[in-house]
């Protein structure tokens, strides 16, 4: 059986992560972890306001640096890291005083697509960002639907939910987006938002 984290956060790269690389290869290898996708945000509201980076290369580089510092502390531990990510696109934005808000977890992209499309990522309709994740056999997925202040999105244009999110900070009603993806016919995800 192959043991694998779906969400999971760096020091630095999301503020609601205070794990930094090798303390995170450390608990993922004494749990018996094979693998990890380091799925860090990519929100205006941390680029604007918690990066504060002069260019978009160097945001998008520094996105890049946390799943490349945590697959170089995880390699030493035999653990996979692959890269995701979760983005907070515009149109759903925290940053928009109505909803819909929400959180939306890509599976399968690589450095070379991030690097491509930047902050148009940002801009993307969810239509759209999807069929360009079936275009690349991406995998995209809601994150937490049914926690405070979030909506659920349009599941045609979805491929999967997190069903169980283990944050204990937050209540994502689990049980809700359990529902919600039975409903749809989606596939069910589980992660612990680390």
């Amino acid at each position: 059986m192959y043991k694998l984290e779906t969400h999971l956060h760096t020091a630095g790269q999301s503020p609601c992560s205070s794990g930094m690389p090798g303390e995170i290869a450390e608990i993922y290898s004494s749990l018996g972890y094979n693998g990890i996708v380091c799925t860090n945000h990519f929100m205006r509201l941390y680029i604007e306001h918690y990066y504060k980076f002069k260019s978009e290369k160097e945001t998008v580089d520094y996105f890049l640096k946390g799943f490349s510092d945590l697959k170089a502390a995880c390699a030493p531990k035999n653990i996979d890291v692959f890269l995701g990510m979760e983005l907070n696109p515009d149109e759903f934005s925290y940053m928009k005083s109505e909803q819909p808000r929400a959180e939306l977890l890509l599976y399968g992209i690589t450095p070379e697509f991030v690097e491509k499309y930047g902050f148009s990522l940002l801009t993307l309709p969810h239509q759209e960002l999807f069929a360009i994740c079936e275009e690349n056999n991406f995998l995209l997925s809601q994150s937490h639907p049914f926690r405070d202040n979030i909506s659920a999105v349009n599941p045609e244009f979805l491929h999967a939910v997190e069903v169980f999110n283990g944050h204990p900070g937050h209540n994502s009603r689990n049980d809700k987006a359990a529902e919600f993806c039975k409903a749809n016919k989606l596939i069910p995800l589980a992660g612990s938002d680390f």
